[in-house]
């Protein structure tokens, strides 16, 4: 799933995302809604998030979560759709990126 959300395969990671328990790590521990994050690609991240809600609390080897990514990475446009702001009072941020995401 991760390398399909890269590459913006959508039909591909529509097809994964069909089928339970399809891998979704990739490199440094990343998962697809980071992959999703780091291309700016928010109707991909919106299908991940409407199937797999839990990848968003996934923390990378450096232990980001694909929000704090979207944030240190200037990506926020991805945190704007619906799914992803309801999110927001679903999770429990660092007071670093509260502090970040109200400079935007």
């Amino acid at each position: 799933m991760f390398i399909a959300v890269v590459r913006d395969y959508v039909d591909v990671l529509d097809a994964l995302l069909e089928i339970p328990g399809s891998a979704h790590g990739g490199a440094f521990g990343y998962n697809a809604l980071h992959a999703a994050v780091r291309n700016g690609n928010s109707a991909i991240a919106r299908r991940i998030m409407e199937t797999r809600p839990e990848l968003a609390r996934e923390e990378g080897d450096d232990t980001n979560t694909p929000m704090h990514l979207a944030v240190l990475w200037g990506k926020i446009d991805v945190l704007r759709s619906p799914v992803m702001a309801s999110l927001f009072s679903l999770l429990q941020l660092s007071k670093a990126t509260l502090m970040s995401l109200e400079k935007f």
